[in-house]
């Protein structure tokens, strides 16, 4: 039993790797012909008011570069927001006052898009009066707003360290007074494989994330002789904790654990509702490794709910986001995961709608898009 969890896990591991590698590389993607383009999204906002989703999609065969549409759900109607063609704009994310969005962005001549040009930045919620953020001339990735507006958090790249045969850039959790361009370095672990962004605790003092294949671990994971990059500290690590990823700290803790642990395999958070009562994360549904979503009630001793099934051992779950009163959420899958699948497989990326009192999961479909304008 012991064996074949490893090799399952190694298998998927090596599969994430090969995947997410493309991000913590920093590889430039290839921009393809006008006639070809074809989108996917990435990561799905509730507006604070819950009268849209303010949606970031990005070109297929070239990822990074991405623009904001909003999905009007009344209508279900798509408009764009007016942004710049050599600008990319990537994970933005609502001010709980509805006021601003922030979200990474950086210059992409010819579409040419390089994350370690990604700064922080903020903009009016009409998609205009675009300023970035002060602060270090360093590559900042998904950023969220805190609850009180007044900062924000996200994963900064730190070291990229080289070998022969291999290449990571390692990654911590920041933030950012956006007032003043103040940071704070929250963790020191150095993650290479980064599986959500990082979101504030309603106390706005703890935070959730989920990564793995941390460069710098405790409890004495890391043995001489480990790669410094790659697997075999991780699967020491994964073995010990049943691949379970979800963490909640405190600033700048040593300690890293699971924030829970179910009979399941794999767990990845995504977010947590206002109230701090329910969590929303991915796990497997029976065959995937976290490619159903879970609703989990931190106020009672209850099972989790999942609220969406995954479809097979393929099913990968790429973010997702409760709206402001916890009663819906927005969640991005993979329904074929492997190694590129969210880069030249469109099609394989769904956007879905889950209303947490048990209605039928609504499909939004990417190919109603009107033509991308600029």
């Amino acid at each position: 039993m012991r064996a074949g969890w490893l090799v399952s896990v190694m298998m998927r591991l090596m599969g994430l790797l090969c995947s997410l590698f493309v991000t913590a590389v920093f590889l430039t993607s290839s921009p393809v012909l006008a006639d070809e383009i074809k989108w996917f999204p990435q990561q799905a906002r509730f507006a604070p008011d819950g009268s849209h989703l303010l949606v970031n999609v990005c070109e297929v065969g070239n990822s990074n570069y991405c623009r904001i549409w909003r999905f009007w759900m009344a209508d279900s109607h798509w408009d764009a927001l007016p942004l710049a063609k050599d600008q990319t704009y990537l994970w933005p994310d609502y001010a709980p006052d509805g006021k601003a969005i922030v979200l990474s962005t950086m210059p992409c001549p010819d579409k040419k898009c390089d994350l370690r040009d990604a700064r922080l930045a903020l903009m009016d919620t009409d998609g205009r009066n675009l300023r970035r953020v002060p602060g270090t001339e360093v590559s900042k990735l998904r950023p969220a707003f805190s609850h009180d507006a007044k900062r924000a958090i996200y994963w900064q790249i730190g070291e990229v360290l080289k070998t022969r045969r291999q290449m990571a850039a390692f990654m911590d959790v920041w933030e950012t007074e956006l007032a003043t361009g103040k940071e704070r370095r929250l963790t020191n672990f150095a993650a290479t494989v980064i599986l959500s962004g990082p979101k504030y605790w309603p106390d706005d003092r703890r935070f959730m994330f989920s990564a793995m294949d941390f460069f710098r671990l405790p409890e004495g994971y890391r043995k001489p002789g480990d790669s410094p990059i790659l697997l075999p500290n991780m699967m020491r690590y994964a073995e010990k904790h049943k691949g379970h990823m979800v963490f909640v700290l405190e600033p700048e803790s040593s300690d890293l654990k699971p924030f829970f642990v179910t009979d399941k395999n794999w767990s990845v958070g995504f977010d947590v509702s206002r109230d701090g009562k329910k969590l929303l994360y991915a796990s497997s549904g029976g065959t995937s490794s976290y490619g159903s979503i879970y609703v989990h009630d931190l106020t009672v001793l209850s099972e989790p709910v999942m609220i969406l099934r995954e479809r097979g051992a393929g099913s990968a779950i790429m973010d997702a986001a409760f709206s402001r009163d916890g009663q819906q959420a927005a969640i991005v899958r993979d329904i074929t995961y492997w190694p590129g699948a969210a880069i030249y497989k469109a099609k394989n990326i769904e956007l879905w709608l889950v209303d947490m009192e048990g209605r039928k999961p609504k499909h939004i479909a990417i190919t109603q898009l009107p033509e991308l304008v600029d």
